[in-house]
C-alpha cells in the first residue's frame, strides 16, 4: 500500500399608573360631611378628617416577546435570460447556522427559516457558476440571486466515487450523508472557480452506503487503512492508483489514541476520512481529540479537509518544502495548511498544471 499523505503537516419602562375608582369615593364622602358641618365657618366645630388614599395599582400589560431568528428567502434566476432556477442549493457556510440549506423550487424561490445574525452564503446550480455574499439577516430578509451559467467543458474521463461506511455497532446517520453530500457540490464549485470552469465529475452526488462486518473497535486499533480498505471490498471494487475512479471513504470510526496516524488521509486514487470528519461536517464547532483542544472546527475546515485529501487522490503532494517544515512552505495554500481556513484558500499555480492533465478534471 503506498502510504497515505497526512494533511497534518507540522503541528423596560413601567406606563404611569391610573388613579383608582375608590379615591373617588372618599372625595365624594368627605364633600357630603363638609356639606354636613357648614364648611368654611370658623365657628363651627372641627372638621371631620379625610379618611385616606388607598394606594393604587394597575397590573403592566406583558410585552409580546421579541423574536430573535427571522427567514431568509428570494429567487433564483438565470442572470442572462432571467428565468427560474429550479434544484438551486443555497446554504450557510458558516456561523451558528452553518450547514441550513434550501432547495429552490419550481419558480426559483427559496426559504431558510429561524436563522439571525452574519453569515456567509453560498448558491450553487448544475451548469452555473455559484454565487457567494455576507449578509447581516437582523430581520425578515429577502435576497434574490442571479447566476452565470457555466461555459461548457468536456467532461473528464474519471470520476470521484464516494462511499460512507459503518461498522456493525454503529448506524447510517442522515446528517453524516448530507454533510459528505454538501461537502463534495461545495469542494467541486470551488474548484471549478480555481481551474476557470473546470472541475472533477461525480459517481454519484448521494454517497453510497457500505455496512462493515466488524465494530468500530476492531477497524480503530492496528492496521486501519487496510482493514477499512478490505472491509469495503464486498461493496465496491476499490483501489488505489487507477484512472477509473478516485476513491473517497468516509468511515464512522476514529483511530485510538496512541495508534499510529491512518485515516484522515489520501494517496493516489483513494482518500479515507474519519469519524471526526464526519462529525465534523454534520455539526461543525470547537473539537477534542484525544483529550487534546480544543480546537476551532467551523464547516469550511472540513470541507477544506476533504478537498486536500482529495487533491492528494488526483496526485497532488505537498507543496516544496512543507513536509521538511522549512519556512519556505507556501502555508496558506491548499494542499499545505490552508484547508483549515477553507474556502479562503488556494491552489497554487503548479498544482493547478497537474490537475488539468488529471484524468479526473474536465477539459
Amino acid at each position: 500500500m503506498p502510504s497515505p499523505t497526512d494533511r497534518n503537516l507540522t503541528a423596560p419602562i413601567n406606563p404611569p399608573r391610573a388613579h383608582s375608582m375608590r379615591t373617588s369615593q372618599y372625595v365624594i364622602v368627605a364633600l357630603a360631611l363638609c356639606i354636613t358641618a357648614a364648611c368654611g365657618d370658623d365657628n363651627r366645630g372641627p372638621t371631620a378628617p379625610t379618611a385616606p388614599s388607598a394606594p393604587t395599582s394597575t397590573p403592566t400589560a406583558p410585552t409580546a416577546p421579541t423574536s430573535t431568528s427571522f427567514a431568509l428567502s428570494g429567487r433564483i434566476t438565470d442572470a442572462e435570460t432571467g428565468s427560474a432556477i429550479r434544484y438551486a442549493t443555497v446554504l450557510i457556510l458558516d456561523g451558528p447556522h452553518a450547514g441550513n440549506t434550501s432547495t429552490s423550487a419550481a419558480d426559483g424561490s427559496y426559504s431558510i427559516t429561524d436563522v439571525a445574525g452574519n453569515m456567509n452564503i453560498s448558491v450553487r446550480a448544475a451548469g452555473y457558476q455559484e454565487a457567494r455574499e455576507g449578509l447581516a439577516v437582523l430581520s425578515a430578509t429577502q435576497r434574490d440571486f442571479q447566476l452565470t451559467p457555466l461555459t461548457a467543458v468536456a467532461p473528464a474521463t474519471g470520476r470521484v466515487h464516494v462511499l460512507y461506511a459503518a461498522p456493525t455497532d454503529r448506524e447510517f446517520r442522515r446528517d453524516y450523508s448530507q454533510g459528505i453530500q454538501n461537502a463534495l457540490v461545495d469542494f467541486q464549485f470551488w474548484l471549478r472557480q480555481e481551474l476557470e470552469g473546470r472541475t472533477f465529475s461525480l459517481y454519484g452526488i448521494t454517497p453510497e452506503q457500505c455496512r462493515l462486518s466488524e465494530n468500530a473497535d476492531f477497524y480503530s486499533r492496528g492496521h486501519a487503512w487496510d482493514k477499512v480498505v478490505r472491509g469495503v471490498q464486498h461493496c465496491a471494487p476499490v483501489r488505489e492508483d487507477t484512472s477509473v475512479f478516485a476513491w473517497v471513504i468516509y468511515v464512522d470510526v476514529d483511530e485510538a489514541c496512541g495508534e499510529p496516524h491512518e485515516l484522515g488521509a489520501g494517496g493516489p486514487g483513494l482518500t479515507i476520512l474519519p469519524r471526526g470528519d464526519l462529525e465534523g461536517l454534520a455539526n461543525p464547532g470547537p473539537y477534542t481529540h484525544c483529550d487534546e483542544g480544543p480546537y476551532d472546527g467551523p464547516l469550511g475546515r472540513w470541507i477544506g479537509g476533504l478537498g486536500h485529501e482529495l487533491g492528494h487522490a488526483f496526485g497532488l503532494p505537498h507543496p516544496p518544502g512543507c513536509d521538511e517544515g522549512s519556512p519556505t512552505c507556501d502555508r496558506d495554500a491548499l494542499m499545505s495548511q490552508g484547508y483549515t481556513r477553507y474556502p479562503n484558500t488556494y491552489l497554487r499555480d503548479d498544482e493547478k498544471v497537474i490537475l488539468l492533465a488529471s484524468p479526473f478534471i474536465g477539459r
